[in-house]
């Protein structure tokens, strides 16, 4: 850490964490888990996006027919979103079967079987496709939702090599006791105290409005891993508030060692649905842009340079000094805000693709 005011300070973190996260990013890219639905309702409320400013869904384009219609929706007439966004997600279930047209079909034969064979499996592709991309878009505006329920306005796209504008003031409350349980809030904090180095993640005011300046694939990293950790915090709760009923005199254990018990490979894989991958990442590249191209520029850097463990932060500030690697100042209260905001992306995440699951 290098001291350049009483108030601003600039920061450059460890590459550890991103070279151990190495296979989540790839992950996070890539989506190779098995496709399934999930959704759910929120609460009551109305919500704007800070003074003098209408409330929007987040930064993220909605790509697809049903997404567009709903994200319309959303805007105009929120009070009628949930009623539509079931009878999209009903229709999307039931996908009438494949028919080729008879007046398309080739004649007999064996290549005339093949190519209505492989017409069939093309026209299949492309409605999976188109199909996957609507529930994303679904799933995605459901979570926007869920913030307009608790009156939160998404943070607005970032630009490196600038001084960070999230759009608006937001309450705390928003992003923590509004959407969390104690329990999970706990873990999420703790989960805070181990992203934000040098003491950020105390809440003191002086703290709070230090100036940093950040590489841009750290605090876009930060971003999408405490999306995936909002969204295991809330699966594990569900789990663990089922056992506790079903085993009351088992023992009462607190979310974190309930998690920390169970090790890795139960909450801690990729996402449940194919879906929901693509929702969280719609939502990180809206704010950040594409993380393995901003890893690229950080790897790159740092090889030229080749330094020792303990000189890694020494480099990565060259690196952003130099240009090659892009850096955003930003004030600690915002690290905090854009942390707190992707625990509950994460968590509302989890919930979307529950209700969808409950119209599956």
């Amino acid at each position: 850490m290098r001291v350049t005011t009483e108030n601003q300070v600039v920061i450059a973190i460890s590459l550890g964490l991103l070279l151990a996260s190495r296979s989540f990013v790839q992950c996070y890219v890539s989506f190779a888990s098995t496709p399934r639905s999930r959704l759910r309702r929120g609460f009551s409320a109305c919500a704007a996006g800070g003074p003098g400013r209408p409330w929007e869904p987040g930064p993220a384009k909605v790509e697809s027919l049903p997404g567009q219609k709903t994200r319309q929706l959303l805007l105009e007439n929120p009070m009628l979103f949930e009623d539509s966004l079931d009878s999209e997600l009903e229709a999307l279930s039931c996908e009438p079967e494949e028919q080729v047209d008879k007046d398309n079909q080739p004649e007999a034969g064996e290549e005339g079987l093949d190519a209505a064979a492989s017409l069939r499996k093309r026209i299949e592709e492309v409605r999976a496709s188109e199909r996957g991309r609507a529930l994303s878009d679904l799933l995605y505006l459901m979570v926007c939702d869920g913030f307009r329920r608790v009156g939160y306005q998404l943070a607005r796209p970032l630009q490196a090599g600038g001084r960070a504008d999230l759009g608006g003031r937001a309450e705390e409350e928003t992003l923590t006791t509004k959407l969390h349980s104690e329990e999970v809030l706990a873990a999420v904090e703790e989960h805070m105290a181990q992203s934000m180095p040098g003491g950020m993640a105390a809440a003191s005011s002086s703290v709070l409005q230090r100036m940093v300046q950040l590489p841009f694939f750290n605090i876009g990293q930060a971003y999408a891993l405490t999306v995936q950790y909002g969204y295991v915090l809330k699966r594990a709760e569900s789990r663990l508030q089922l056992e506790r009923s079903l085993l009351p005199d088992g023992g009462v254990k607190s979310l974190s060692s309930y998690i920390k018990g169970i090790g890795p490979g139960i909450f801690q894989d990729a996402m449940v649905s194919v879906e929901a991958h693509i929702a969280s990442k719609m939502q990180v590249d809206a704010v950040f842009g594409d993380l393995q191209v901003l890893r690229g520029h950080l790897v790159n850097a740092l090889a030229k340079r080749k330094p020792s463990r303990s000189g890694t932060n020494a480099a990565v500030q060259d690196a952003v000094n130099s240009g090659e690697v892009a850096a955003i100042y930003i004030l600690v209260a915002d690290v905090r805000r854009l942390l707190l905001e992707a625990a509950a992306f994460g968590t509302l995440l989890w919930q979307a693709e529950d209700k969808a699951l409950e119209l599956s």
